[in-house]
């Protein structure tokens, strides 16, 4: 597949890897990445250039990584009560 431009969130590196590969900001602030790795920078904030910088930036990734974080304590604190609750029975 062909290239793509994509932004960073802010305090993003100047450099990113993938799939073993080293990508470099460009002078506009855009690395020039393969369309496959796409998927997994999504995850971490980034956003396609041209993008809507209000929309894209409307979830914070640190914000988004606290969330799951706390759903998992959550989770596992959950899984500690119901087996101390059967345990007693």
């Amino acid at each position: 597949m062909s290239d793509i431009k994509v932004r960073g969130p802010k305090g993003c590196a100047k450099t990113l890897s993938f799939s073993g590969e080293s990508y470099s900001v460009d002078k506009r602030g855009l690395f020039t990445v393969p369309y496959e790795a796409w998927e997994q920078l999504q995850r971490h904030g980034f956003v396609v250039d041209g993008a809507d910088d209000e929309a894209a930036s409307a979830v914070d990734p640190a914000d988004q990584v606290a969330a799951e974080v706390t759903a998992a304590v959550e989770a596992v604190e959950a899984e500690k009560a119901a087996a101390a609750g059967s345990a007693q029975s």
